[in-house]
């Protein structure tokens, strides 16, 4: 819809100055021709001179009148007004232009909704032609939002500006986001009309939806990963850790939060922890190893990856990801220390011994290696059992002595492939065994022993103080295979003498 080129009512302003012009100058023409009549013509009965002159003078005044007028009221306000109409016309083009150019959507409403203009950025988004104008806004609103649009309008017809969300619905019937801004335009204090402007948000929506779909992986990254992860501020207090951390620190989120990680690393860490944090500050990732000490006080080992955090070029914070590596060294401190045994064994094995001595020096290699102050071979005979080599022989338990099969600890390798171990004897079940009357042990580990096919007895090692360490599979798996060269030992006595 186009503009009109002039103001209404600056025009009726000029038409009735230049009414009121030729009022008065007909006014002055007529009472100057009445004048210039009574002079010229002599009645019957002549006027007054002083009357004549009254007339002539008052025609000469109108006259006068009329010509200031013009000159000084009616000419410069039909100037004022010209230039008034030149300026407003000039602002509305400059509106119009900036409507029209706009890349943002913009429609001019009337009070009662309909669409009275709307710019090309309007009809390319919502996909409508001429059909839009003199339309009612819903045309162009979805559904569900008519209803709250009509409130924003109300707002901006009572004089208030108003800024909000909707959604637009084109003709082809896709819905789409937009900001949108209702600014009254108000004449005389009545508002005339309403300017409205969107900004699609199309993009902007697809925008966060793929930031909110990239939170939601690296939260499920973050919080179902299986190695234990926690955030760290730059200088080294936690943000927040993951149910694998909780779990492999015995802490609770809460009461990790807010603190330094001096809350979880050992003592003697934390120096070379805080170094570890300010090389990941400069952006480095760092790869250590680290003691920590579990809420329940149990010491352990960790592998630590620290990833800096980068946001906008700047470190933000860092990424600790760890692996509590304490079995896994265990177990490769375990294979070298089992190494190192098996080695030893050939080597008494292997050595210019009588059986005998061979079999003392595999007691005596056996004992310190688990760290137990006796041992003992034994061979069941019947319902008995004795002592046929020994390490260190309590008075209880000399060389030679019979005791009771069923009241030893004997019977429970006897004829077995398998290693068998009590860490404390006086802890339940083995509290009440009767293998308290007969010695002081309280630790015991022991294996059986096969001679040229048939059950022997077995090998054992004891202490009377209880595991400080609980027995391993790696002992037991070398008490086994110290058995099988003590039963070597013992055929090849036999065979001796």
């Amino acid at each position: 819809m186009k503009t009109k080129t002039t103001t209404p009512a600056l025009r009726r302003f000029g038409n009735a100055a230049t009414v009121a012009l030729i009022a008065v100058g007909t006014i002055a023409i007529l009472q100057t021709l009445i004048s210039l009549y009574l002079i010229i013509r002599q009645p019957a009965t002549p006027a007054p001179t002083f009357v004549r002159v009254i007339y002539l003078a008052s025609s000469g005044v109108a006259l006068l009148l009329a010509s200031g007028l013009f000159l000084y009221v009616v000419r410069p306000s039909q100037e004022r007004v010209r230039a008034l109409i030149e300026a407003l016309e000039e602002r509305r083009a400059r509106f119009a232009a900036v409507f029209d150019q706009s890349y943002d959507p913009m429609a001019l409403y009337a009070p009662d909704g309909t669409i009275i203009r709307g710019n090309q950025s309007a009809t390319e988004l919502l996909g409508y032609g001429p059909e839009l104008i003199g339309a009612h806004f819903s045309i162009h609103v979805a559904p569900d939002m008519i209803t709250q649009v009509k409130q924003y309008f109300a707002m901006a017809l009572r004089g208030e500006g108003t800024e909000f969300e909707t959604t637009f619905v084109s003709a082809q019937g896709r819905r789409i986001p937009a900001l949108v801004t209702l600014s009254p335009m108000i004449v005389r204090g009545e508002v005339v009309s309403v300017v409205g402007m969107a900004k699609d948000l199309t993009q902007q929506r697809q925008a966060e939806r793929a930031l909110l779909n990239a939170d939601e992986r690296f939260r499920s990254l973050f919080e179902r990963n299986g190695d234990p992860i926690a955030e760290l501020s730059l200088d080294g207090r936690y943000i927040r850790v993951n149910e694998s951390y909780e779990r492999a620190t015995g802490y609770a989120t809460e009461e990790l939060v807010g603190k330094t990680i001096d809350r979880v690393v050992a003592p003697e860490s934390q120096m070379q922890a805080h170094q570890y944090i300010r090389r990941a500050k400069q952006g480095e990732p760092v790869e250590a190893y680290v003691n920590f000490v579990r809420k329940d006080g149990a010491m352990r080992e960790a592998h630590v990856r620290l990833i800096p955090i980068i946001v906008e070029k700047a470190p933000a914070g860092v990424y600790a990801v760890v692996r509590d590596i304490t079995e896994t060294r265990q177990r490769d401190l375990e294979f070298v220390k089992q190494a190192e045994r098996v080695r030893s064994l050939y080597v008494i094995s292997t050595a210019r011994l009588t059986p005998a001595e061979q079999i003392g020096a595999l007691l005596a290699f056996g004992a310190r290696s688990l760290d137990m102050t006796n041992a003992y071979v034994t061979h069941v005979a019947g319902e008995d059992i004795t002592s046929s080599f020994a390490y260190r022989p309590v008075p209880e338990f000399p060389l030679g002595k019979m005791h009771p099969f069923s009241q030893s600890l004997t019977q429970h390798v006897y004829g077995s492939s398998s290693a068998f171990a009590i860490d404390d004897l006086t802890a339940p079940p083995w509290n009440d065994h009767p293998v308290h009357a007969l010695h002081p042990w309280t630790a015991y580990i022991a294996a059986g022993i096969t001679v040229a096919g048939e059950a022997y007895g077995a090998l054992g090692f004891m202490d009377e103080r209880p595991r400080a360490q609980p027995f391993s599979e790696g002992d037991r798996d070398f008490v086994r295979l110290m058995s099988t060269f003590v039963g070597t030992a013992i055929e090849h006595d036999r065979r001796s003498r």
